[in-house]
């Protein structure tokens, strides 16, 4: 499953939501599924896609397409109910 979400007066679409069950991995699915996603982004008129992907993942099935690194993101969560989380909302 994948999404690719496309903005008005934007020929850039945004891919997102992609994966693949566990029993369909290392199997080119998700290769598969990218590909389907650029084309149809392509008929759309788009002339370039973005896309956050997981380092181990995702990101080397984005690189081996033709994406490159634009910067890394760092992702945080928060327990309210752990000690020390602040709950002052």
């Amino acid at each position: 499953m994948g999404v690719c979400y496309d903005f008005p007066d934007c020929p850039v679409a945004v891919l997102a939501g992609a994966a693949t069950l566990p029993s369909f991995r290392s199997r080119g699915v998700y290769r598969q599924l990218l590909a389907r996603r650029l084309r149809d982004a392509r008929e759309r008129g788009m002339t370039g896609a973005v896309t956050q992907a997981v380092a181990e993942t995702s990101a080397p099935v984005f690189r081996r397409s033709g994406f490159i690194d634009l910067c890394e993101i760092r992702t945080f969560e928060w327990h309210p109910a752990r000690p020390g989380g602040d709950d002052d909302r």
